[in-house]
């Protein structure tokens, strides 16, 4: 069975503008409603991702944690 590309394309454009209804409610919503600790997963989730990048930054300008998680005889 053929794709519509009609129906997919209306679709994709209603759910293209729930979203952005939804992200234009989001910052229509105070600080104060949001709930508690969003703030600290954040700053979280944003340290872990530098420090996965530093760490991978540093084990490829040394190789040597590459040479350990390498598999073995190949």
């Amino acid at each position: 069975m053929d794709t519509n590309l009609y129906a997919l394309e209306f679709l994709a454009r209603d759910r293209l503008e729930r979203a952005w209804a939804a992200a234009a409610r989001a910052r229509l919503v105070p600080r104060a409603a949001r709930p508690p600790g969003a703030g600290v997963r954040l700053a979280l989730g944003l340290a872990l991702v530098t420090l996965g990048r530093w760490v991978r930054r540093a084990a490829s300008c040394t190789g040597d944690v590459g040479d350990r998680l390498a598999p073995r005889g190949a």
